[in-house]
């Protein structure tokens, strides 16, 4: 998200109802028809920054940061259904014995039945080369669908998701700890992180002697030294 660039803005006021705004795909035959980026933030910026106003969205520390490197803090983050549908058990993963993603597209075809393409879908390879298409070379005809309805579909797994999360006990959770941390993560993103090299160096020096010393206790317990990172030794 740090070097993304606008193209547009897709909306969805409740679910059904979603529309996109074009600013930044590429000009065709001289008449684009989309409005200038900054005209739309001007217009968009009051909405996003009012605290009053829940927002939801799916991966939505990606928007945080794509807006702010253009000016524009998102305050109202209230549900991200990428996070809700972790804290689910959707996903799969390590230690996470289920399957799947937790992509937008998966998620919808999972809960809503539904096969949807998502606007990085939309843009091959171009002929002949090797890079991907970007998402400023794709027709606003064609992304603009795609984009309505990714935030179509994340209004109708809200509605899904926010019950379940209630009533698995997760509300607390996902209020207090997950969704703040959305906009902290974000944050460090966007400023960096200080470290202290030295105070690295001595925890990997100290965790270096505790390691070796661990390694010491087992070779003395079965009397010989093995490779304990072998799953095959380790059954042996």
């Amino acid at each position: 998200p740090m070097r993304t660039d606008i193209v547009g803005f897709s909306i969805a006021a409740a679910p059904g109802e979603a529309s996109y705004v074009p600013t930044g795909h590429q000009a065709r035959l001289g008449d684009d028809g989309q409005l200038p980026l900054p005209d739309v933030l001007a217009k968009l910026a009051p909405l996003i920054e009012d605290p009053e106003i829940a927002i939801t969205g799916h991966n939505l520390k990606f928007d945080i940061v794509a807006l702010a490197n253009n000016g524009v803090t998102v305050r109202g983050v209230a549900f991200d259904t990428m996070l809700a549908a972790f804290l689910l058990g959707e996903g799969g993963g390590a230690g996470r014995p289920e399957e799947g993603s937790l992509s937008l597209k998966w998620l919808v075809a999972r809960r809503l039945g539904r096969d949807i393409q998502e606007p990085a879908d939309l843009a091959p390879k171009a002929r002949g080369k090797a890079e991907q298409l970007s998402m400023q070379q794709l027709d606003a005809d064609s992304l603009g669908p795609a984009a309505c309805t990714c935030v179509d579909m994340t209004a109708r797994l809200c509605d899904i998701f926010e019950p379940e999360l209630g009533a698995k006990g997760m509300r607390h959770l996902f209020d207090e700890i997950e969704m703040p941390l959305v906009s902290v993560l974000a944050r460090i993103e966007l400023n960096g992180v200080a470290v202290d090299t030295g105070t690295l160096r001595e925890m990997a020096d100290s965790l270096t002697i505790d390691i070796r010393r661990i390694e010491e206790d087992i070779y003395a317990s079965v009397g010989h030294e093995f490779n304990i990172g072998s799953p095959k030794q380790l059954s042996d």
